[in-house]
């Protein structure tokens, strides 16, 4: 779990810890344990949890926290609590995804995000855990028209895998969730897609399909955007995401 330092709206989690290293000099903490034998759990830094509300006015997403991937000026931006893919006076469709920088503590993953607005005809928004920080692979629930689909993306330039889709009608307000939970005892990781807390589709990825580099400890989101005869449309925009582990 993070632990804020700081003042009311100034707090920000805690990053770091120094502790002496006996030399006259210190060193970066790695984790802070509480408890006794088997009942040992780590404090600090734990769980790891993180948000953006896209609170900005007309702009990127912030390049501290996000790895964004797409092509310029067509990418993830923010509008006073919408987060949604840019498309100028250019004709063509774009797509656009980003990548939350810091790793989380955990395989076991989750991302979720309220809709804020439904989006237009064939074009989708997604959310991705397990993923790469180039999102060059990832496993993603992506809500295009009134289809989820769960699905992995390979990387090195494969095509996306469907692993099942269910029909759910667009919605501002509805919160779409994926999950990465691992079983304790055969170690298989079942991805899960909710809405509103509400399975819909589920994988077990019973042979270990999708891999676990150092690299994919991530959890990022993604949508699309079109511009033809003058006209834009958007694919679903997030009035919030959240990511980290479950």
């Amino acid at each position: 779990m993070p632990y804020p330092i700081g003042d009311g709206s100034t707090a920000k989690p805690m990053t770091k810890m120094l502790i002496g290293n006996g030399a006259g000099g210190s060193v970066a903490m790695k984790r802070i344990m509480a408890g006794t034998g088997t009942g040992a759990f780590e404090a600090w830094p734990g769980k790891r949890v993180y948000r953006d509300d896209f609170v900005l006015t007309n702009t990127y997403l912030e390049p501290t926290t996000w790895n964004v991937v797409g092509t310029s000026p067509w990418l993830l931006m923010q509008d006073g609590g919408n987060g949604f893919c840019f498309a100028n006076t250019t004709d063509g469709n774009r797509a656009s995804q980003a990548v939350w920088r810091e790793d989380t503590s955990t395989w076991e993953q989750y991302v979720k995000a309220e809709l804020g607005a439904v989006g237009g005809s064939g074009l989708g928004t997604w959310l991705q855990v397990h993923a790469a920080i180039d999102s060059s692979s990832y496993v993603g629930i992506q809500w295009n028209d009134s289809t989820l689909t769960l699905f992995n993306s390979p990387g090195g330039g494969a095509a996306t895998i469907n692993r099942g889709t269910a029909s759910e009608a667009r919605a501002v307000g509805k919160i779409v969730e994926l999950r990465a939970e691992k079983n304790p005892t055969t170690g298989i990781f079942t991805y899960r897609a909710l809405i509103n807390g509400v399975q819909r589709i589920s994988w077990p990825d019973a042979s270990n399909i999708i891999p676990k580099p150092a690299g994919n400890k991530k959890v990022g989101w993604g949508s699309q955007a079109k511009r033809q005869f003058f006209q834009t449309n958007y694919g679903p925009s997030l009035a919030w995401w959240e990511g980290g582990d479950i």
